[in-house]
């Protein structure tokens, strides 16, 4: 049958029901049952919904099952060719479970979740629910004669580099149905050809991806039939399938790549109660002397030298903490900072008393200083992140860290609104992570696309 007069059949069976449920309710007569084209349509119109939707939300995995839904009606309907006008009961028990398993499959898919699971913990997926599609049976009472589509692959594609993408269509009566198939206008190649598949190769130029937003495409899958009245008169039909293809957009994900530092480093002696040990929390520790010197001598300039040291083993003077002043002074006199090193300092005190209004004054001077103290020691310093990156399909994160970075992490933001957290050598269903601590090099590297459950 023409395809565009089938569908014209199928919507006239779907007016008719209206009109038909609109009078009986003028007239007060029951509803007549609705007929098993009505079901299909009713479904049909329910799953391109909800197709647009997923596809305009990158949602991949309720795209595909949409696709596969709608791979299932066609074939429902071709089985069922000689009853679409019958009520649905009037069906063979075989395409009364299809029916009714295909209705439960688009009514649990209306009903999935909006968002996806996000934040799985170290980079392992977050749980899924089963995959209730039902497939078409082998079962001769589904009695599909005419060359019919039964499953396709694939309905979504991650951009990947590939030259031509690969097309495989499961069916019956396949090879006699010379299968073509088309995106854009475009005919794909057919590649190999047997009774119940067919393989096609398409250019990946035809289905681009954009770089931050999916792109749905509609291919043309065309089977020729023939159909034949008491095996004599015969004509040739063109039944046409078609073919959804969600392509993800070029950006898999943002990266937000954070490290630490693990660096020799000072740590200053704290400030500790009586009854208290140290703690970070506590203030650095401040040393206090005062370096006094006088002398009643009158002739000569006379000098003193003392020297401090570190208060315990282990401990050093930090010269940059390290700050003096005078705090007294009479006579002559003058003072220096001699030597300064972590591992002392010492200070030269000078003076010479002298006379004064006929008074005489003692030569002497009082110097303060004060420092802090500190141990050298392994620390790992605060998280450091780099600014965000963009991971692209097919295309690896290569980033060269400073020689003293510790531990690393990626915190990574998918197209599809899940989140992931790995670090060091870890993995989850879209990338991979590599660390090496000798280079100094971690590597973030997208999984082969065809190795993601849901990317079929």
């Amino acid at each position: 049958m023409n395809p565009i007069l089938e569908k014209t059949l199928l919507a006239a069976a779907v007016c008719s029901l209206a009109l038909c449920i609109q009078s009986c309710a003028v007239h007060g007569r029951s509803e007549s049952p609705s007929t098993v084209a009505t079901a299909i349509v009713r479904t049909t119109t329910v799953v391109d919904d909800l197709s647009s939707r997923f596809g305009s939300e990158a949602r991949y995995e309720q795209f595909g099952k949409a696709a596969r839904l709608t791979t299932l009606l066609d074939g429902l309907r071709a089985s069922a060719q000689g009853a679409l006008d019958k009520t649905p009961d009037r069906l063979n028990a075989a395409q009364q479970r299809m029916l009714s398993a295909i209705r439960n499959a688009t009514a649990e898919l209306q009903h999935s979740p909006d968002l996806p699971p996000t934040d799985a913990p170290q980079g392992k997926p977050a749980e899924r629910s089963p995959d209730a599609l039902p497939r078409l049976p082998d079962d001769p009472a589904f009695a599909i004669r005419q060359p019919a589509i039964l499953d396709s692959s694939p309905s979504v594609l991650a951009p990947a580099g590939l030259q031509e993408i690969p097309f495989t269509f499961r069916g019956v009566n396949l090879a006699n149905a010379a299968p073509r198939l088309f995106f854009h206008g475009t005919e794909a190649r057919r590649k190999d050809l047997k009774p119940q598949q067919v393989t096609f190769t398409v250019p990946s130029a035809l289905l681009r991806g954009r770089d931050s937003l999916p792109t749905v495409y509609s291919g043309e899958l065309l089977l020729a039939q023939r159909h034949c009245t008491w095996g004599m008169f015969c004509k040739r039909t063109t039944r046409e399938y078609t073919v959804p293809v969600l392509v993800l957009a070029n950006r898999l994900a943002t990266a937000q790549i954070s490290f630490t530092r693990r660096r020799n480093a000072k740590v200053y002696e704290k400030e500790t109660d009586a009854d208290e040990a140290a703690s970070p929390a506590h203030p650095d520790k401040l040393y206090i002397r005062r370096f006094d010197y006088s002398t009643d001598e009158m002739t000569l300039m006379s000098c003193m030298r003392e020297t401090q040291t570190p208060h315990a083993p282990g401990y050093f003077i930090d010269p940059d903490t390290l700050s003096t002043s005078v705090t007294d002074s009479s006579g002559q006199n003058s003072w220096k900072l001699v030597d300064v090193s972590p591992e002392s300092f010492t200070v030269e005190l000078c003076a010479q008393s002298q006379m004064s209004k006929l008074r005489k004054l003692t030569g002497s001077i009082s110097v303060q200083a004060t420092w802090k103290e500190y141990r050298m020691t392994d620390i790992v310093t605060p998280q450091e992140s780099l600014p965000l990156k963009t991971l692209e399909w097919g295309t690896a994160i290569e980033e060269m860290l400073p020689p003293d970075s510790n531990s690393v992490s990626v915190a990574l933001a998918y197209f599809d609104g899940s989140r992931s957290t790995l670090s060091g050598d870890r993995g989850d269903k879209y990338v991979e992570t590599k660390w090496d601590p000798a280079a100094h090099q971690l590597v973030i590297a997208p999984r082969d696309p065809v190795g993601i459950e849901g990317l079929d």
